[in-house]
């Protein structure tokens, strides 16, 4: 059985709101944009409620505390230009659609905890001297946290693990926003995307992992200003992933605005050569890896590096004695025994790629395209240990 909660559109309201363990469909007068305000006096308890109707609670104050445990809306639920004076408690509270909070003043402490939110929320407008706490919360694929002042956020209890599964309800526009674009940009990144424009960052604590932020109609001073204030506030908390995390989107769009030809590849080749300086351990691999794939290739064409450049001082212990003095002697010998060859190659290669051995005087420029090849695998080799070394000095 449905029970129902009549509310007038404006005017003083000091009945009881008490609910539990029930299905409710709450009336409300219709709305516009003349209406007064409605004040609920008395404290507002819903305890495990399924409201079946779309709620308004718009232009409304609560002059009491709301407490919401174990209940859910299973249509589009408004508090626009609401005000919540006391505590506003959210347990357990399931959105099945949109959430609208904008331009609500929250002037005590608000609590989402355990809340499972749909494909769109927004918080845009909102003022107070209160503070909005996410704890073990499933965010929303899009949520507006736009042209916010003076209230203070924390996303740090934020969860995204539903997102990846969730299907858009067709609607081109959110609060003037296209949202097509957001919804398949949250799902292919498995994070919440929130709108900050016109926000007091320095109240906002959002960790990286969860959250990217829309900024494609920022100016390029605004993305950085953003990113910047985001990073100090992470600092500030103690937020090291968060901050490698922000610093690293800001690292992205100064390499797109200062080389627009070549920035999406420095992205590319920071991001996989040593994650834009933050993890510079990457270097040791690379230069492994580098050296390996340089020795497997001079490996099979041993003759034509030895015709251009030998030098009895490159390994020759490591394959005869007593040396062996004439380069095609040498690759005789290698070309017997691939064993022999191998050490040989690793010990010529490390000569090379490690700027150790390459005398100048011994090369032979008859062929210009083995020469080119010997002089690249030196200077990749000496790039390299140049970030090695900035590595050891940076530890």
């Amino acid at each position: 059985q449905v029970e129902i909660l009549e509310l007038p559109m404006s005017g003083l309201y000091e009945g009881n709101i008490n609910y539990q363990n029930t299905v409710l469909e709450i009336k409300r007068d219709s709305l516009n944009i003349h209406s007064n305000r409605l004040i609920i006096k008395k404290d507002v308890l819903f305890l495990g409620t399924q409201i079946t109707n779309n709620l308004d609670f718009s232009i409304l104050d609560f002059n009491g505390n709301l407490i919401l445990h174990r209940v859910t809306f299973q249509k589009e639920s408004k508090f626009i230009n609401a005000t919540f004076l006391k505590t506003l408690q959210f347990i357990n509270v399931k959105f099945n659609t949109d959430a609208l909070f904008s331009f609500s003043s929250f002037q005590g402490n608000s609590l989402f905890i355990n809340c499972i939110f749909s494909e769109r929320v927004s918080f845009m407008g909102a003022t107070g001297k209160g503070k909005i706490l996410f704890t073990n919360s499933q965010m929303p694929n899009i949520l507006d946290f736009s042209t916010i002042d003076s209230l203070k956020v924390d996303f740090r209890g934020a969860l995204i693990d539903s997102l990846e599964n969730r299907k858009l309800i067709e609607r081109k526009l959110f609060l003037n926003v296209s949202i097509n674009s957001l919804f398949k940009i949250s799902k292919e990144l498995n994070k919440c995307v929130i709108l900050l424009k016109g926000t007091n960052l320095s109240n906002v604590i959002l960790p990286y992992d969860n959250f990217w932020v829309d900024v494609s109609d920022y100016s390029y001073e605004e993305k950085t200003t953003l990113y910047e204030k985001l990073i100090k506030k992470c600092k500030e908390e103690g937020m090291d992933e968060s901050v490698i995390g922000w610093s690293i989107e800001l690292k992205k769009i100064e390499n797109i605005h200062n080389f627009p030809t070549i920035g999406s590849f420095l992205n590319w080749f920071q991001g996989i050569f040593w994650n834009y300086g933050f993890t510079k351990s990457l270097i040791l691999l690379w230069i492994l890896g580098v050296f390996l794939l340089f020795n497997l290739l001079n490996f099979f064409i041993y003759a034509n590096l030895i015709n251009v450049y030998f030098n009895p001082k490159l390994g020759l212990k490591l394959i005869a004695k007593p040396l062996v003095q004439d380069e095609q002697a040498v690759v005789g010998i290698l070309k017997k025994n691939r064993y022999t060859r191998l050490r040989y190659m690793l010990h010529y290669t490390g000569m090379i790629f490690f700027g150790i051995k390459l005398e100048h005087t011994d090369m032979s420029f008859k062929h210009l395209g083995w020469v080119a090849l010997l002089y690249f695998e030196f200077v990749i080799g000496i790039v390299l240990l140049g970030f090695a070394l900035n590595f050891v000095v940076s530890k």
